[in-house]
């Protein structure tokens, strides 16, 4: 447990990502539910609707029921803290929301980001701000902290040695998020290269597909054969696509994206 917070829950407003119930009560299970098929969001105990603090009656015992009351109901994980506010011990619960797609996984926890740092420094090494520096001093120590302000630089650092896009950091809905993209064939990545949007289409397609000529870039796209050959051409200059076959006719020609490449490289068929 910390002492003192700088920022007590008086000051903040009950709001959809947030919810304060004086007692816990088992029906709360249903806020929770709703955070965990929502946004995510935080519930505190033992704080008043208007937000004052109250403080709660045996703490230790809620810290120790409620995390396996939870999972076992809900299915899910929530991260249940002791905190003390204006001298009342607090219990926060806070479920982080997680949405696994087919090309990206996102993620997305409640709370803005400590003072002082921004988006951009989330991407270089930065100052460490924790919350509750007793917590981060135990993943310190277990050696699950290797450098303190550098966590999220090393996920940049991993997911561009692995052939990756940046992960992408938000501020959004009250919280913080991550997405983890599956490969760089995505909009936000294709976009940030000059491709338009048919191209891009073309590019989703072929990820389903395999390959693509001009003929069926035509189709799917909408555009002459002229437009097609130009479009395709590009995106081999661009080295998205590589050529095989011959030229010719409308539907001679033979694309694929680098991404197959990169996975028979790798020892996938």
């Amino acid at each position: 447990m910390e002492g003192q917070e700088a920022a007590s829950v008086e000051k903040m407003k009950e709001s959809q990502h947030r919810e304060f119930k004086e007692k816990w009560r088992d029906e709360y299970l249903k806020t929770l539910c709703a955070f965990a098929n929502g946004k995510g969001g935080v519930l505190y105990i033992g704080v008043r609707n208007d937000g004052t603090p109250v403080g709660v009656e045996n703490p230790d015992e809620l810290l120790e029921n409620l995390p396996n009351k939870i999972r076992n109901n809900l299915g899910i994980i929530p991260d249940v803290d002791l905190e003390l506010i204006q001298d009342r011990e607090i219990i926060k619960i806070t479920i982080i929301q997680i949405k696994i797609y087919d090309d990206h996984i996102w993620f997305w926890n409640p709370g803005g980001l400590p003072e002082g740092i921004t988006i951009e420094d989330l991407k270089r090494e930065h100052a460490s701000r924790p919350r509750n520096r007793l917590i981060a001093m135990s993943f310190y120590y277990a050696g699950l902290i290797e450098r303190w302000g550098t966590g999220t630089k090393r996920m940049v650092d991993l997911c561009r040695e692995q052939g990756l896009s940046e992960p992408e950091f938000k501020e959004e809905s009250g919280g913080v998020s991550v997405i983890f993209w599956k490969d760089i064939y995505n909009k936000g990545y294709l976009r940030k290269l000059g491709l338009n949007e048919r191209q891009i289409k073309a590019v989703l397609y072929v990820k389903e597909s395999g390959k693509i000529t001009n003929k069926e870039y035509q189709k799917v796209c909408g555009v002459s054969e002229r437009t097609a050959s130009r479009d395709l051409s590009d995106l081999v200059s661009k080295k998205i696509f590589e050529q095989k076959g011959t030229t010719g006719r409308g539907d001679s020609i033979y694309f694929k994206t680098p991404e197959r490449r990169q996975r028979r490289q790798g020892g996938k068929k």
